[in-house]
């Protein structure tokens, strides 16, 4: 794989690399990656075979998105590309340091700022991914159809396709979408991250936080935030401070569950029965 690494390298760089180290990373539940040390400094490096080249190519496209409107918040991207049958992307390669004491306050100013980059219409112009799954984004002026259409409709048939959803499951998934008209209130589209779960969040070299690992698309500012909640919530600091720049309708705590059908619904199909009680607790409570 050295060779293989030495050549991506220099593809984003343009110019000849050489390696000096290499350290795998672990965590990744899809792909691969590692810390590189080159003669031309550290980088990031994610891989995976070459059926996931598209994948790689969307994420290049929300890195670059998001660092467009805040650049502080994102790491540096230098490139995706395809060597050998091997798929990759590379960022610059970021040191921990500790968190300075206005981090959380930070993050939710930033995030505040982001939501306000709008769009007159919910999606994206492409399909890219969430986790491994196609998340499809077509245009549509209505939040709730995009959701139910978009965001879990898609998702609760390929989990009944699977036999992880039965026909009761159906009948509350159905029931619930006819309640969210009135219990999700219609706002402007916000330029999500569309992953913000505490994995895809680190504290960079400056005490300020970085995030990574995006799946973008504009949509109800609200999903970001209740992701953010779903595998341990962030600091409190971070939640009133966004209120604070960009105040959220009353009520949206209550909401959080429902956005978090569309996370709990992804990770069902990826991983299996595990996340189903979440599901179900959900939609009883709603349905």
């Amino acid at each position: 794989m050295k060779n293989v690494f030495q050549q991506a390298i220099s593809q984003v760089l343009n110019k000849e690399v050489s390696i000096d180290a290499f350290h795998q990373i672990e965590g990744g539940s899809i792909s691969n990656a590692a810390r590189i040390d080159t003669n031309e400094g550290r980088f990031f490096i994610k891989w995976n075979d070459a059926s996931y080249h598209k994948m790689f190519e969307t994420e290049e496209f929300g890195l670059q998105k998001l660092r467009s409107f805040l650049p502080a918040l994102v790491p540096q991207l230098l490139g995706s590309g395809l060597v050998d049958y091997t798929a990759f992307i590379v960022l610059e390669w970021i040191d921990p340091d500790d968190p300075k004491e206005n981090y959380w306050e930070d993050f939710g100013e930033k995030l505040a700022l982001l939501h306000q980059n709008t769009h007159t219409n919910h999606g994206l112009d492409h399909t890219n991914f969430i986790g491994s799954l196609p998340q499809y984004n077509p245009y549509g002026n209505s939040w709730i159809d995009f959701f139910i259409t978009n965001r879990l409709q898609v998702l609760v048939e390929a989990a009944f396709n699977k036999n992880l959803l039965n026909n009761t499951h159906l009948k509350m998934v159905y029931a619930l979408y006819s309640k969210l008209y009135s219990l999700i209130p219609e706002e402007k589209p916000s330029l999500l991250h569309g992953d913000l779960w505490s994995g895809n969040v680190l504290c960079g070299n400056d005490g300020l936080v970085k995030i990574c690992d995006p799946a973008v698309y504009y949509g109800h500012r609200e999903m970001d935030l209740a992701m953010s909640t779903l595998f341990g919530a962030f600091n409190n600091r971070f939640y009133e401070t966004y209120n604070e720049h960009y105040p959220l309708v009353p009520g949206y705590k209550e909401r959080f569950d429902i956005h978090n059908l569309y996370p709990l619904l992804v990770h069902l199909n990826l991983f299996g029965f595990s996340y189903l009680n979440p599901i179900e607790q959900i939609l009883k409570n709603y349905a």
